[in-house]
């Protein structure tokens, strides 16, 4: 039997993301009641570094922390979304590729500072060749073999201070190149990871309209 489950962290005390990750809970309990919803609120009870100290690593700790409760299929999600109907099917489409990510209309080039970039050995020339994603969701399934791979990988960047950086490149602090608009920490090293291992890219899966019968989840 698959275990499956989601996780979210809302850091106690930020009413903003409080609320929003108990809209996506309760859209969890009218849509898929039998997942498994994991609502972290406090740093200590996932073992992770502070956002200050990490810049969104707690989803690297969040997805190890479940892992090692024994799920084999989890999925991050963003406070921001909120489920719209089963989740099922997209379920056994990350289950076939071990890894989903979502492309968006962006290039990591643009997103990436120059040490990201050092540390992955890859000129900007070619990060401009990279698509972004979307880091709202990502899905693993730890039980493909190129899972593991891939988690170790960006874990190990947030563990080498990869995910840090400015989001602006105001006076040029992630680079003096003029097509670097800031730095996005772990979706750019998610992206890189990706182009590395020869991950492909999927489907979007959220969208604004609630109609929208192609996707599964809408946003604030």
């Amino acid at each position: 039997m698959d275990k499956i489950a989601i996780v979210n962290f809302a850091n106690a005390g930020n009413s903003r993301y409080e609320l929003g990750q108990e809209n996506l809970r309760k859209s969890f309990e009218t849509f898929d009641p039998d997942i498994p919803f994991f609502a972290l609120k406090n740093y200590e009870e996932f073992n992770s570094q502070t956002h200050a100290e990490c810049p969104y690593g707690f989803k690297v700790a969040a997805v190890e922390h479940v892992r090692k409760l024994g799920y084999d299929v989890i999925i991050w999600i963003d406070s921001s979304l909120r489920l719209i109907k089963s989740i099922r099917p997209l379920i056994r489409d990350i289950a076939s590729k071990g890894i989903y990510l979502q492309g968006d209309c962006w290039k990591c080039g643009e997103w990436a500072n120059d040490r990201s970039l050092e540390y992955f050995n890859i000129s900007r020339d070619d990060a401009m060749q990279i698509q972004n994603i979307h880091a709202i969701m990502i899905g693993f399934d730890f039980r493909h073999p190129a899972t593991m791979p891939f988690f170790e990988r960006w874990k190990k960047c947030a563990a080498d201070g990869i995910f840090r950086g400015s989001r602006t490149n105001d006076n040029n602090t992630e680079s003096k190149d003029p097509r670097c608009k800031g730095h996005r920490g772990d979706q750019t090293c998610l992206e890189l990871v990706g182009n590395e291992l020869k991950i492909n890219y999927s489907p979007k899966v959220w969208s604004y309209n609630v109609n929208d019968p192609t996707r599964y989840f809408s946003g604030w």
